[in-house]
């Protein structure tokens, strides 16, 4: 079975990760799967540095950073209001 990969990039060069980082090939791979219309929500952890600090972010889409424990609450928001929207 044939794959292919989008050609879409949704994280830009210059993300402050460690180099070599595993992390940051899996959120770019797992983004590219995803598309644009994907909204993420971060825990703090080291995956929260990876995109840098405002206003020189690597990410072309919405990031909602949260602590530990609030990660699923504060994506229910932007889940419901898409669905809200009529927008998947």
């Amino acid at each position: 079975m044939p794959t292919s990969i989008p050609e879409q990039e949704l994280m830009e060069p210059g993300h402050t990760a460690c180099q070599g980082c595993g992390a940051t090939l899996a959120m770019r791979y797992v983004l590219k799967a995803l598309g644009k219309k994907t909204v993420v929500s971060v825990p703090a952890s080291c995956w929260a540095v990876i995109p840098g600090a405002m206003p020189n972010r690597t990410l072309d889409i919405p990031m909602v950073y949260t602590p530990f424990a609030a990660t699923g609450a504060s994506i229910s928001g932007p889940a419901g209001s898409t669905g809200y929207k009529g927008r998947q």
